[in-house]
């Protein structure tokens, strides 16, 4: 993409397409603060609590080409309709996320154009309300994998697996591996567990640093995969006669925290109770901003 271009539902709008952005606003906007602060019983003040984000309000004003308005105003509209899931907004802005390619999920809440005089005369603007459940700008996604501690030689692996899985020398060793974040706010990674030959008995992921961790009391058999979603909140079995699996999540053990990688990056670890050819596990991730 080029600075000032945003591109949603198939439409690219912005520098160089007849749409002109004259003004895009919850971009550098903080969202509204989730605040979890208590009152103080029988004294002045409030208990402290942990704050979050709410969810975030994108709203741009777009001026149509004078030559082409009608139709542009067809197309707009087309793209800018309501729509039951939210999807992905990819745009790049000099100064918002690291000024990169930035993907942000929403939906549209609000569409305004007015059938008014300047329309009439060929100058077409718009407002778009975007509504995002998520408040995170989200660039660089990130995708590594690795074997458990102790395992040697070359994968076992022989069913088809989803790139970019590489393996033998291409794993990370020792079992652990580095998930960057170059954001200001923690990112929300997938996990992603293969089994290969014996499968993965009990897959469990740490944080090295703090000793935070993540298991499952499950199996994970040769030719299957364990999705964990820490955004979601959830784990799926999947093969490949039902990719759309079985959830795993009742088999979440005591103790157990779904991890966000914080500004700066963390490294996990990779272990079960089988063997450590047992299987691979592999993490994507994205830079994450508020």
């Amino acid at each position: 993409m080029i600075d000032w271009t945003l591109t949603f539902n198939g439409l690219t709008i912005g520098a160089g397409t007849p749409y002109d952005i004259i003004a895009a606003d919850g971009f550098l906007t903080l969202p509204d603060v989730a605040s979890q602060d208590l009152p103080a019983i029988q004294q002045d003040g409030e208990v402290p609590g942990v704050d979050f984000l709410n969810g975030r309000t994108v709203t741009l004003t777009v001026s149509m080409a004078e030559d082409t308005w009608q139709a542009d105003a067809g197309a707009f509209a087309d793209a800018f309709s309501s729509t039951h899931a939210e999807l992905p907004m990819v745009f790049r802005f000099p100064g918002v996320a690291g000024g990169g390619d930035t993907t942000i999920m929403c939906r549209v809440r609000q569409r305004s154009i007015p059938l008014d005089r300047t329309y009439a005369v060929g100058m077409a603007q718009a407002v778009i309300q975007l509504r995002a459940t998520s408040p995170l700008f989200l660039t660089s996604l990130v995708q590594g994998s690795t074997r458990q501690v102790g395992f040697s030689g070359t994968s076992l692996l022989d069913f088809p697996v989803t790139l970019p899985l590489t393996f033998g020398d291409g794993l990370s060793p020792g079992g652990t591996i580095y998930v960057p974040n170059n954001g200001n706010r923690a990112s929300r990674p997938v996990f992603t567990f293969y089994g290969d030959v014996g499968g993965i008995i009990n897959p469990r992921v740490e944080d090295v640093n703090s000793g935070d961790f993540l298991a499952f009391s499950t199996l994970v058999p040769y030719g299957q995969t364990l999705t964990i979603d820490t955004a979601a909140r959830t784990a799926q079995l999947t093969n490949y006669d039902n990719p759309v699996g079985a959830s795993r999540s009742y088999g979440i053990m005591q103790g157990s925290t779904f991890p966000n990688v914080p500004p700066g990056g963390a490294t996990y670890r990779f272990s079960s109770d089988s063997a450590p050819t047992s299987g691979v596990m592999s993490v994507a991730s994205s830079d994450a901003w508020s």
